[in-house]
């Protein structure tokens, strides 16, 4: 077992690069149902920056799970690991999800009272990227059980568990797509972000051995490619000019073989000068730091944005435009919150 002992500053970048691919997918989004009005170029364009950034989910929680289940950690009490990462993330859970509840009643002209709040924010209905939120706050509720397995057992056992994850969440799912057949396999300890939870521990922990690396490196750029053309076969030839989003689920073997492709690229990337220069380091460890911050406000900033640039209109300059601006902004915000002892903590 080859463990990462020190932290790699390159997952850092990585994860900064996530959240900038989360801000492109999310300007190119209006785009994707604009074949039959603005026309098929735009439509390309939505297509193209959309399927490129769909691996940015995934290298989040592969992220996350490389850090929470660190071995060191295993020796943490429940009570100790819990108190450390729920109430980490749950105050800035709250004041963003109150936040979105403010903005969107003036936003949208939607009446919002206290008990409309708080069934929006029980049902997950608050505002639509808080989703994964939630998502993390269920794998942290269970990243306890998770480290005990991983001290507990060998690496065959894990990869047998991320073998029936791989079947169960991301083969089956292609098979009832492809195929329009339902084939009874329920695995639920495997479902849903868990494995890729998992996974991104295995990765981070295990060595990879070179030629499996290549191999999956091939993956990864054909599936973008399987993304793109996929994504435009169901749209355009199956449902003409009406948008179906398959290749784009984060459970697809397309967006994973992206997503492991990329972590094990900056796993294993040689960039001496991220490690020996101390401004760089620093600058993507704020970058980094930053990246939650950025994901919770970003849809304020593009809205806001948006007013004024709309991403339908000469799209080949609004939409690059727009998601640098989002992405800046968004920063810049942060960052300053980060300055001060009582925003700070709402920003993680």
């Amino acid at each position: 077992m080859g463990q990462a002992k020190e932290r790699l500053i390159s997952i850092d970048l990585l994860r900064f690069l996530a959240i900038c691919a989360v801000v492109v997918l999310h300007c190119a989004a209006p785009l994707l149902y604009e074949y039959n009005g603005s026309g098929p170029k735009v439509w390309w364009l939505g297509n193209i920056l959309d399927s490129i950034s769909r691996w940015c989910v995934p290298v989040f929680v592969m992220i996350s799970g490389a850090f929470i289940l660190k071995p060191y950690q295993n020796q943490q009490s429940l009570t100790k690991f819990l108190k450390k990462r729920l109430t980490k993330i749950l105050l800035p859970f709250i004041f963003w999800s109150i936040l979105f509840l403010v903005y969107k009643e003036f936003h949208t002209n939607s009446e919002i009272n206290l008990a409309i709040g708080v069934k929006q924010f029980l049902t997950g209905d608050v505002y639509y990227h808080l989703w994964f939120v939630y998502m993390i706050v269920g794998l942290y509720l269970i990243a306890p059980i998770f480290q005990i397995f991983i001290s507990k057992t060998s690496e065959k056992y894990i990869i047998y568990l991320l073998v029936l994850w791989f079947i169960s969440s991301i083969i089956y799912p292609f098979v009832m797509e492809a195929f329009e057949m339902n084939i009874r396999f329920d695995i639920p300890a495997t479902d849903g972000f868990l494995g890729y939870f998992l996974l991104g521990y295995y990765l981070m922990n295990y060595h990879i051995k070179n030629k499996y690396r290549v191999t999956l490196y091939f993956l990864g750029i054909g599936s973008i490619f399987v993304t793109i053309f996929g994504t435009w076969y169901l749209t355009v030839v199956r449902s003409e000019g009406t948008f179906r989003g398959y290749f784009f689920d984060n459970h697809s073997p397309n967006v994973f073989f992206v997503a492991v492709a990329l972590f094990l690229l900056f796993k294993y990337m040689n960039m001496p000068f991220l490690e020996e220069s101390p401004k760089i380091r620093n600058l993507i460890l704020i970058a980094s730091g930053v990246s939650f911050g950025i994901y919770m406000i970003h849809p304020i900033i593009q809205n806001t944005i948006t007013r004024y640039i709309p991403l339908t209109e000469h799209s080949f300059v609004s939409v690059p435009l727009v998601a640098v601006m989002v992405i800046s902004i968004s920063f810049g915000i942060i960052y300053l919150m980060q300055q001060n002892k009582i925003t700070k903590k709402l920003v993680l």
